[in-house]
């Protein structure tokens, strides 16, 4: 079993309140970027809501941080994970990153790669 095609929906706007009161400090922060790869936009119809949305937003936090002197990290699922490793993921979602068109970067979207 791999991740089914996904249908297009409308990228949420309502924010959830802040649960604390204290402020972010840049020199303490990091963004991170979790599997943002092709392999999982593929899921999509990228064309269509909510991705150009989700890497609009992704892209001005990336570049917001990249003024703030933040540093930015990825995830990003091994390519061809064994089995074993893969436990169970396995069960849920299948072998994984298999195809080569997604070996390039970790198959971390282009418009997202790191730089």
């Amino acid at each position: 079993m791999s991740i089914p095609t996904l249908a297009p929906y409308t990228m949420p706007t309502q924010t959830i309140p802040n649960k604390v009161d204290w402020t972010p400090e840049a020199p303490r922060a990091a963004l991170l970027i979790h599997d943002m790869q092709d392999y999982f936009l593929d899921k999509y119809d990228v064309q269509a809501a909510p991705i150009p949305d989700l890497l609009d937003n992704i892209s001005r936090l990336r570049a917001q941080c990249d003024l703030a002197g933040i540093p930015v990290f990825y995830t990003a699922q091994p390519i061809d994970q064994a089995p074993a490793d893969r436990a169970l993921l396995n069960d849920f979602w299948g072998p994984g990153l298999t195809a080569p068109q997604y070996h390039a970067r970790q198959g971390i979207t282009a418009r997202l790669a790191p730089r």
